[in-house]
């Protein structure tokens, strides 16, 4: 039962994800207690005038938590969970929000960066604004 029920929730979130004009991300990585390092990836589409979050994937993390691997986790998601192709990427992607870590923003090196350069050249990168409450409070 599980399984069918995976399939189904997994084909809707292709199915939505292709059909949105658009799409921002959203990813944060964590350490979990037993010293695993993971990546939850949030994808946000527009549909009828109504915003709607997906939790795309919760991805292991296993190669290390460094800007280049982080961005292959996230691009494989994009294009595996997410049914995304090389060429609708580059024109659907249009926000990455993450934390200000220079992981994910640093100038030249962080995910960002890499992502637009490599895939979305009109992404534009955003710190996320859950971070930005953390922090101010």
């Amino acid at each position: 039962m599980a399984e069918i029920m995976h399939n189904i929730v997994k084909a809707a979130t292709v199915d939505a994800v292709k059909a949105a004009n658009f799409i921002s991300i959203s990813c944060d990585e964590v350490t979990s207690v037993d010293n695993q390092s993971w990546l939850s990836l949030h994808v946000y589409i527009i549909k009828e005038w109504s915003w709607i979050p997906i939790l795309l994937s919760l991805e292991r993390v296993v190669e290390g938590a460094d800007a280049g691997n982080l961005t292959r986790v996230i691009i494989q998601a994009l294009l595996t969970v997410g049914g995304l192709r090389g060429e609708s990427l580059s024109s659907k992607l249009i926000c990455l929000g993450a934390d200000s870590e220079s992981v994910f923003q640093g100038a030249r090196t962080g995910v960002t960066w890499q992502i637009k350069l490599d895939y979305a050249p009109h992404m534009q990168g955003i710190h996320c604004m859950g971070h930005r409450t953390n922090l101010a409070v």
